[in-house]
């Protein structure tokens, strides 16, 4: 799998947030034209941006952001992939536990 993320930064970064847009390249080409889960990913790091902002608003965000990305498309790629009537290992196996404490 291969997530191709293009990111807006605006020239007052620290007061406005970064943008990002996704590609991901995984049993075909997924946008958030043509896949929900995408746009999911892309609202969770667009939309929900404030809940990522550290104690020093502006100065954490783009990290926070990436981080936020790496933990949903990680999700997302072994929930995806789950198949029961597939046998053999996994492509992506459920090994990591994913805790949201609030939100």
């Amino acid at each position: 799998a291969k997530l191709q993320a293009a990111v807006v930064l605006n020239p007052g970064y620290s007061s406005m947030p970064p943008i990002f847009n996704l590609c991901l390249n995984w049993k075909g080409e997924k946008t958030n034209s043509n896949d929900d889960n995408i746009r999911a990913m892309e609202s969770e790091v667009n939309v929900c941006y404030k809940e990522l902002c550290g104690p020093r608003p502006g100065y954490q965000l783009l990290t926070n952001q990436l981080q936020r990305l790496c933990v949903v498309l990680d999700v997302y790629l072994e929930t995806e992939s789950h198949d029961t009537s597939v046998e053999g290992p996994k492509e992506f196996p459920q090994e990591k536990m994913c805790l949201r404490l609030v939100r």
